[in-house]
């Protein structure tokens, strides 16, 4: 969803050196976007009281959400006939001895 365009009540003039304007002009072309829009929403990332900011990040912890979760379509889901039920307690009697070993020697 969109922001609607605020309506501006200040004119400002800007002089730019042919580089910076270069690199603000394929930004805009790039992005299909003014060269003017391009400008303020540079200045509004800066000088923005953080909601800028505090957007920027919501949409990257979005994309890394998205990234887990198309990286976990490619787990194959969970077959309870995969389950080892001899490994399972053989793991959690090995680890139960090993907390049992280390309680027993923090005592001695």
């Amino acid at each position: 969803m969109s922001r609607p365009e605020p309506q501006f009540s200040r004119r400002v003039q800007l002089l730019l050196d042919p580089e910076t304007y270069q690199r603000v002009a394929g930004e805009a072309a790039s992005t299909g976007r003014s060269v003017n829009a391009v400008l303020r929403d540079a200045i509004s990332a800066r000088y923005d009281d953080g909601e800028a900011i505090a957007r920027k990040r919501r949409a990257e912890a979005a994309g890394r959400v998205l990234a887990m979760m198309e990286a976990s379509t490619d787990e194959k889901p969970y077959d309870p006939a995969d389950f080892d039920e001899d490994l399972y307690y053989e793991n959690f009697w090995s680890r139960e001895m090993k907390r049992l070993e280390s309680e027993a020697s923090r005592q001695a």
